[in-house]
């Protein structure tokens, strides 16, 4: 059942030489709203019965190495009829194998130019049959549209696949390279409207200087920044209005799109070429449109049920709490990081653990009413990771809760961020040097049975801290073989939820960041 919400999808020309344009991006798995982005979908269709029409992503589809979860969404963008996308770097979350396997029953392309894939990596595979391409030509309406892709170039892609012929990215110069070279194979075939699925971000580096030199793309189905682009911005209102015309190489109109993430808006847009392929700036309509307007699909919900199981409430909200961006969300404190936390420390308590320490990205998002199980798979904690308790010294422990903030830039850069529980601790932009001449951006630390660490000059006591497997292995590696996993990160809160059965979420002052 459609909503009635007017007109939202209903093309502006009917020129033989239009298109009508649904896109998305940075979905990272989430299932909140997927029943609704269908039914957005289904009345695009309907109101656009008689134009050509492409369904198109900007990347990152995909999150964690969940293989149900996974083979739900490829399902699911199936019965979408999604055309094609961009490889976003989660994506990769499961390794070049993972993905391989992820596609293998897509019915949609995965369009990517500037990666490199040795023959002996499993993306080989999807290359062969040509699930994954260059490029993809579609027929719509009588002419032919072509699509490239392009992934991150400054992702994890590839990084953690040593020995495993990992895929390569190419730098931003050698991207807009492979698309120029893409787009002139298209031309030689004929096609002369192009569009560019992008898991680049929008920025002056990224989206907007690959528009600016390159030859023959006419669109840009933008991701990875998770930016909010609606309609059409020939410069940059301060930020309210992002620039998103942009002239080419050859002084022909490109346009930019992205439509935030998360599903929280789907994209529309309609644009008219001349007989050479070249947009008409002035027949341009790109819009965003809120999903929550929409009703969620039964249909979907039962194709999750078919996937996943039903989804069980497992503790109800007090006092909701929703972050605004991923600043409040991984720099500020997190309510739901004092819960995990806590979590932990209730998992490991029989083992002596007196603190938990976690990488703030590790769990992600709010909570409003209730959580469920289906929030904790697949929203909150995507990864999984393994969970252990190990002796740490207090020099490792600071070195830990220290990690990464050398690259905090205010307002560009978020640092991967540590959180803990079983103790405060507060932190600064600038930092302090140690005896050693060591940066040290961790002011103060202090237990939770009122041990103080002169965080300066730490010493060789050891404390055990129940901590999970990926956060040791990007903060302190030297440890991993002394770690022992004994549990997964989604089961240690699963049960921690069932025992509490309502929760408040309210700061706690664990964690406070002076800037």
């Amino acid at each position: 059942m459609l909503n009635n919400i007017g007109n939202s999808f209903k093309p502006q020309n009917t020129s033989n030489a239009s298109l009508s344009v649904f896109y998305n991006n940075d979905m990272h798995g989430d299932l909140k709203r997927l029943g609704k982005l269908k039914t957005a979908k289904d009345c695009f269709e309907k109101q656009n019965v008689t134009v050509p029409k492409l369904t198109l992503s900007g990347g990152d589809m995909f999150l964690g190495t969940d293989k149900k979860r996974n083979s739900f969404l490829v399902d699911f963008m199936n019965k979408f009829k999604l055309d094609a996308t961009a490889l976003g770097n989660h994506e990769f979350s499961s390794k070049s194998k993972g993905l391989a396997e992820n596609l293998e029953k897509a019915e949609f392309k995965s369009v990517c130019a500037n990666i490199e894939v040795d023959e002996k990596n499993d993306l080989a595979k999807r290359l062969k049959d040509k699930k994954l391409v260059k490029s993809a030509t579609f027929m719509k309406g009588g002419h032919k549209f072509g699509i490239i892709g392009a992934a991150p170039i400054d992702s994890y892609i590839g990084k953690n696949e040593a020995g495993e012929n990992p895929t390569k990215v190419m730098g931003i110069d050698k991207t807009i390279e492979a698309i120029n070279k893409e787009a002139k194979e298209l031309e030689a075939q004929g096609v002369n409207k192009i569009i560019l699925c992008s898991h680049v971000g929008y920025g002056d580096d990224k989206d907007l200087k690959i528009a600016r030199e390159t030859e023959g793309v006419d669109i840009i189905i933008g991701g990875h920044t998770h930016t909010e682009i609606d309609g059409v911005n020939t410069q940059d209102n301060d930020g309210n209005k992002k620039l998103n015309l942009v002239m080419s190489k050859r002084n022909e109109p490109v346009l930019i799109t992205q439509a935030g993430g998360l599903n929280k808006y789907a994209g529309y847009l309609n644009v008219e070429f001349d007989d050479k392929g070249v947009l008409k700036q002035d027949k341009i309509v790109n819009k965003l449109v809120n999903l929550d307007q929409f009703e969620e699909s039964k249909s979907v919900e039962s194709l999750m049920e078919k996937y996943l199981g039903k989804n069980e409430t497992l503790a109800t909200v007090k006092t909701p709490y929703n972050p605004k961006n991923p600043t409040e969300e991984r720099l500020l404190e997190n309510p739901i990081h004092n819960h995990y936390g806590k979590a932990m420390l209730e998992k490991y308590k029989d083992e002596g653990a007196k603190v938990a320490v976690f990488g703030a990205p590790t769990l992600r998002g709010g909570a409003n009413d209730k959580i469920t199980t289906y929030d904790i798979k697949y929203a909150m904690l995507p990864f999984n990771s393994e969970v252990g308790v190990l002796d740490m010294t207090e020099k490792e422990l600071v070195k830990v809760l220290n990690a990464n903030w050398e690259k905090y830039t205010p307002h560009k850069v978020i640092p991967d961020l540590c959180r803990a529980s079983g103790m405060s601790f507060s932190a600064s932009a600038q930092p302090k040097l140690n005896a050693n001449g060591e940066k040290i951006y961790i002011d103060d630390i202090k237990l939770d049975d009122n041990t103080t660490i002169d965080v300066l000059n730490p010493s060789d006591k050891k404390i055990k801290v129940a901590i999970d497997k990926y956060t040791l292995m990007t903060k302190l590696p030297e440890k991993l073989e002394e770690f022992k996993a004994t549990s997964h990160e989604q089961d240690i809160f699963i049960d921690y939820l069932k025992n509490q059965k309502e929760i408040s979420l309210e700061k706690e002052n664990k964690f406070i960041y002076k800037g």
